[in-house]
């Protein structure tokens, strides 16, 4: 009850603990097992290790050399406050510490879970915090945090070989990403990483005031276009501004809108041949064709889950064509104008474009 009242008293947060015991050598040590903080136990650990010297508990205030969490779990829509918790921990007038060491700990955020985190907080000679490191997923996840300019944090974060946590369809080779953070938002001011084949690069911004919101810019650069579709082969640059806005973390990417442009040059387009469709202005899908381009270029927007591709124009010696597709789930929709040009002919023929991404469907409009 002692323990659990000091602990309470200096986060102004029920505390409970279920074990506690101790040794003085060979040198002086206090475990905590079994704690609680927090009226909906946000911050839950199996044990607690609280390391003196035996300098630091003959004072009147017994300094900690190192603070030990092992084995916990946050509650990640109060990861927050359990940092703040932390900082006031380290901070306490009787029993200061400069380090607080991290292991085996679960970040669950209802939307996302991050498993293995691990690493350490730094606090200066007066409690203020400096640094800290933390790694999480078999060191997959990376993130460096450094004391700045009043309350922010300079981040820097890195993810090799796997998806973040809200986009679990976007595997990255790597990422990583470097900004300032504070009570209220994320601020990255650049990010560049390796994904489907190319390169990415980008700044963004994360906030949580009254609700969480999130926009930014993309620049992509040789994207294997055949890591979204089988059908599509050649490499495609593209920017884009994104925007999120929703009342829980959960919700961001399901509020995602999406607007930006797009080029390739020097592809195909399986399943499709529409020089040979426009030629004969076939009324019938000619099922094995192929399109082959010289450049491809257009515009893309994203919201409530429909792709919508505009001005998509495609190009070869021979061909030079405007479309608008809909891509609602897997299903295609839309139309195209087709200008043929042989041997010094050129004739104009609308086109209808429908099946879904893996069989798609084209022939003249009816």
């Amino acid at each position: 009850p002692t323990v659990e009242k000091i602990i309470s008293e200096n986060l102004n947060q029920p505390v409970h603990i279920g074990n506690l015991s101790g040794q003085i050598l060979p040198s002086p040590r206090l475990e905590v097992g079994e704690l609680y903080i927090g009226k909906g136990k946000q911050l839950q650990a199996a044990k607690v290790q609280l390391n003196f010297s035996f300098t630091g508990v003959l004072g009147e205030n017994k300094f900690i050399d190192s603070i030990e969490i092992e084995n916990f779990a946050v509650i990640g829509s109060s990861i927050q406050e359990v940092s703040e918790w932390l900082q006031e921990l380290a901070a306490s007038k009787q029993y200061p510490t400069s380090h607080i060491r991290l292991s085996q700990g679960t970040l669950d955020a209802d939307a996302f879970k991050v498993t293995g985190v691990e690493g350490d907080l730094n606090f200066s000679a007066t409690q203020k915090f400096t640094s800290a490191n933390l790694r999480a997923n078999t060191g997959k996840y990376t993130l460096d945090l450094k004391a700045g300019q009043g309350s922010k944090l300079q981040v820097a974060i890195s993810v090799k070989s796997s998806a973040l946590p809200l986009l679990p369809n976007w595997v990255f080779d790597e990422i990583t990403a470097k900004g300032e953070l504070d009570q209220n938002q994320l601020v990255i001011s650049e990010y560049e990483g390796n994904i489907l084949g190319g390169t990415i690069k980008g700044d963004s911004r994360v906030t949580w005031r009254t609700s969480w919101q999130a926009q930014g810019k993309i620049i992509a650069k040789n994207i294997t276009m055949n890591h979204f579709n089988d059908l599509l082969d050649g490499d495609i640059d593209g920017d884009a501004y994104f925007k999120m806005n929703s009342l829980k973390l959960g919700g961001l990417t399901d509020s995602s809108r999406l607007d930006g442009s797009f080029t390739a040059n020097k592809g195909t387009l399986k399943g499709v041949d529409i020089v040979e469709t426009a030629r004969l202005r076939s009324k019938d899908h000619l099922p094995g064709g192929r399109t082959h381009f010289d450049k491809m270029s257009g515009s893309v927007s994203f919201v409530n889950n429909i792709y919508q591709f505009d001005k998509v124009r495609i190009k070869t010696n021979v061909l030079n064509s405007t479309a608008s597709i809909e891509v609602e789930k897997d299903q295609l929709s839309g139309d195209m104008e087709a200008n043929l040009k042989i041997q010094d002919k050129t004739t104009t023929t609308n086109l209808e474009i429908g099946g879904t991404l893996d069989r798609p469907q084209l022939h003249t409009s009816q």
